[in-house]
């Protein structure tokens, strides 16, 4: 695994594997369109920055323990099934 890894999305045995270096994360967020109205924002961890992230997207948001990466499944998850998804049945 590299720092320089951009987002990798797989299926590995039978995982789903999300992987993404801390210069894609870098890259990404200096890109953000909801970190664009921010002038001051800047990076200067990007490794120290990552972890942050990363801590953002375990979080727990509420008493059910939902995280931001659990909202990302969900989304998916209905992506999927309106795009007719092969698998399920509606």
């Amino acid at each position: 695994m590299s720092a320089d890894t951009f987002l990798q999305v797989d299926m590995v045995d039978d995982e789903i594997v999300i992987r993404i270096g801390v210069d894609a994360i870098e890259i990404a967020a200096l890109g953000a369109p909801v970190l664009r109205g921010i002038e001051a924002f800047r990076i200067t961890d990007k490794r120290a920055f990552a972890r942050a992230v990363l801590a953002e997207l375990s979080r727990e948001l509420g008493d059910d323990g939902t995280t931001h990466v659990h909202k990302m499944f969900d989304a998916a998850f209905l992506a999927a099934v309106e795009g007719g998804a092969d698998g399920c049945d509606l």
